[in-house]
């Protein structure tokens, strides 16, 4: 079977851990991994003390400074990133932002003749939104956001309900759902990896944890699970955030001006996988409050570990759960939240048994996800092929 060559554009990348930089980076590593397919990202340059240590090649573009630790891609600064996919040949783009790299990389897929795909990730009009406070310059940035999309072959996104969220912007296009998965596996020896985590964390022993993990920004709800701990009257639970962010500050303090410091840890960002998955297995169910997010990984990789987790009734990340047999939902109010996650902690036997029935549903490796993939790329290429 001829070899197939894809290129990934993001216009965000490591060492920035989000969840788009994740799947992207899954994602190439994973089709590396087949002898016929060669997968390279384009992506913002950084630091120059960072260097990358992937299993594919990472071509980075000049970029501009941006906010916290993002950065604007700048392209057409340089001359490299347009000479390596020359060199590269791919037969297709695979674009994950509707921004400067998704452009330019729809901008080079049209210059040399092959198709262009793009991921549908985000909640752009929520992002809009909160920076401009502006519904006017919201929605005109929502007609570019669409026209982008328009102009795809192939429009993916990662759930049912964010197509919903994309055709509601406006998009008249099909969609193609192709769910995400994780990385993460459950461990031959899970006690060496909590072993691992009480030698370097200073925090409580499995019983009665509560994790959140994500980026510590308002748009994660994380000061409605603040607000729920406060109402959760059995002293014994415990919240461990993990997790770096602009709002890291504000929610500690938030914490101590509602007297539950000593009930909430702070462990910070946590790069190494081995100790991540540590602070999954060492929870007892992982609380992800965010009406945000389209998809949520983390709830795939508690899953992946036994863990099950506790969503926002109706919100987009919760597409995967199906509530009391692969997860639990509860409605945005701290009280109500507060009573369900009491109720889940009183009975051990039910959050093991729904972790399982998660691990068997929704905690899908990469691995098995990528046979889809490839296979949806290969249709994409033929059909674009037999229009030309």
């Amino acid at each position: 079977m001829k070899k197939i060559k894809i290129a990934q554009f993001v216009d965000s990348f490591y060492p920035v851990i989000d969840g788009v930089a994740r799947v992207v980076d899954n994602y190439a590593a994973n089709l590396n991994s087949y002898d016929d397919v060669d997968c390279c990202v384009f992506c913002p340059e950084v630091k120059k003390n960072y260097k990358d240590d992937v299993p594919y090649d990472v071509i980075r573009t000049k970029s501009l400074p941006l906010l916290s630790d993002y950065r604007m891609p700048v392209p057409k600064l340089s001359k490299t990133p347009e000479l390596v996919f020359r060199e590269k040949k791919p037969d297709l783009v695979h674009a994950h932002s509707p921004f400067t790299l998704g452009h330019y990389g729809l901008s080079l897929a049209r210059q040399h003749g092959v198709p262009f795909v793009t991921t549908f990730h985000s909640k752009y009009y929520d992002d809009f939104l909160l920076r401009t406070h502006s519904k006017f310059i919201s929605e005109k940035l929502l007609n570019y956001i669409v026209r982008f999309y328009s102009q795809a072959d192939s429009v993916w996104t990662v759930g049912a309900s964010t197509a919903e969220t994309l055709w509601s912007y406006g998009y008249k296009g099909k969609i193609v759902v192709m769910d995400s998965a994780t990385g993460m596996t459950y461990p031959d020896h899970p006690e060496e990896c909590r072993k691992l985590l009480a030698e370097n964390y200073a925090i409580p022993k499995k019983g009665k944890n509560l994790l959140f993990v994500g980026r510590i920004t308002n748009q994660k709800n994380l000061y409605f699970i603040l607000d729920t701990l406060c109402c959760i009257r059995d002293k014994e639970i415990k919240l461990i955030i993990v997790g770096d962010g602009a709002e890291l500050k504000a929610l500690k303090q938030y914490a101590a001006k509602n007297g539950i410091s000593d009930r909430v840890f702070f462990v910070g960002q946590i790069r190494d996988q081995h100790i991540l998955k540590s602070f999954y297995l060492e929870s007892d169910l992982v609380f992800f409050p965010s009406k945000y997010d389209t998809c949520t990984l983390v709830a795939r990789e508690a899953a992946a570990l036994k863990v099950p987790t506790i969503m926002i009734r109706g919100c987009n990340s919760a597409d995967q759960i199906i509530e009391n047999r692969n997860g639990f939902l509860c409605d945005e109010d701290p009280a109500s939240a507060a009573a369900a996650i009491e109720k889940l902690f009183s009975s051990p036997e039910t959050l093991k048994r729904i972790g399982q029935t998660a691990s068997e549903t929704i905690g899908t490796s990469w691995k098995d996800r990528m046979p889809e993939v490839l296979e949806k790329y290969r249709e994409i290429i033929e059909e674009y092929s037999a229009r030309k």
